[in-house]
């Protein structure tokens, strides 16, 4: 069987998949349903066969207190999402080369656009007319979005042939699905901060510390108390060209409550910035100081300067910026997006 792969792929030059792959799949179709699965909820229904590669295997269900007994050391990164469920497909060729593919039901659309945001180095493919799914392709790996759907179809041995049977299958899970949006949330990012333009393919979405902490390392802790009913975009912005490029960050985190906002608020800033403490008056204990909201501050660090920011039920946060009032500029433009954003999302 496969081994399940994790990590970034060899960046590729962006295209556009050549539609009609539907004529390379066979017309006979595996059952939708199969022993073991959860009787709510029948699998996906994917090919028997495409071109020489047979279904042998599956679909075989993985609820989420199973996953971990599935995979190695990437279970986190999808209970890290609202993970529903997996379903995987074996595909066995000549010789015995094979095809995983997986299939991962999410909550909601957000969650499975999400774990394809992680990692965009690749080439770009859209699937199904009005692009239904959006994948992106290396070294034999496909991962794919639609809907609530994330998937990754994995062939053993990369070659024209297993390429197409790949790009196949990928067409069979979204066929016949809409075409949703990307999270409304990432509208909140603006598209230049004073001198820095946004750089789309380094656009992640997510829920979880433990995701940022793969994206952008800021504490072993979870000290902005994120969480399935938190949502997150981080975002890469760039300035200059060439070898003369620096790059700074923007972190946004939206709570369910203006109290939930600030209490995260005052972890962080205890967490990262210490020294906002102060003493309380007639006591040795130490007292967390916290700006007003709406005000913020900015801090010289290691790799920069950083910048933080409360907005109601919101965090603004910024890294890497190379002056303060660059920094500054930068959660003011970031503010008065995010605020245009929530009232037109109300």
């Amino acid at each position: 069987m496969i081994a399940r792969v994790m990590g970034r792929r060899e960046a590729l030059f962006i295209i556009r998949l050549i539609p009609f792959l539907t004529l390379f799949v066979y017309v006979d179709q595996a059952a939708g349903s199969a022993s073991g699965l959860a009787p709510r909820e029948q699998a996906m229904t994917l090919p028997k066969q495409v071109g020489q590669w047979k279904l042998v295997e599956g679909p075989r269900r993985i609820e989420p207190k199973a996953i971990f007994d599935y995979m190695d050391g990437g279970g986190e990164l999808y209970l890290g999402y609202r993970f529903r469920y997996l379903d995987v497909f074996n595909y066995a060729g000549a010789g015995d080369e094979q095809i995983l593919v997986e299939v991962y039901r999410m909550e909601g659309s957000d969650d499975a656009f999400g774990l394809l945001s992680l990692d965009r180095d690749g080439e770009a493919i859209g699937f199904g007319r009005g692009e239904s799914g959006q994948g992106i392709y290396g070294a034999g790996l496909l991962r794919l979005w639609s809907g609530d759907i994330y998937a990754r179809v994995l062939a053993e041995r990369e070659t024209p042939q297993s390429r197409q049977a790949v790009m196949a299958l990928g067409e069979s899970v979204c066929r016949g699905r809409r075409q949703t949006a990307q999270p409304a949330f990432l509208k909140a990012l603006p598209a230049a901060l004073s001198g820095f333009r946004l750089e789309p393919n380094r656009v992640s979405y997510f829920r979880s510390y433990l995701v940022l902490n793969s994206l952008y390392f800021l504490s072993n802790e979870n000290i902005l108390k994120l969480g399935l009913k938190t949502e997150a975009a981080i975002a890469s912005y760039v300035s200059g060209s060439g070898g003369q490029q620096k790059r700074a960050r923007l972190l946004e985190i939206r709570y369910e409550s203006d109290s939930s906002a600030l209490s995260a608020y005052r972890s962080f800033l205890a967490a990262y910035f210490p020294e906002t403490k102060s003493p309380k008056a007639g006591s040795g204990q130490v007292a967390k100081a916290t700006p007003p909201a709406g005000k913020g501050g900015t801090r010289k660090v290691e790799d920069g300067w950083a910048g933080h920011r409360l907005v109601g039920r919101s965090l603004v946060l910024a890294f890497e910026f190379p002056s303060e009032p660059t920094a500054r500029l930068c959660l003011d433009t970031a503010t008065e997006q995010l605020q245009n954003w929530e009232k037109s999302h109300e």
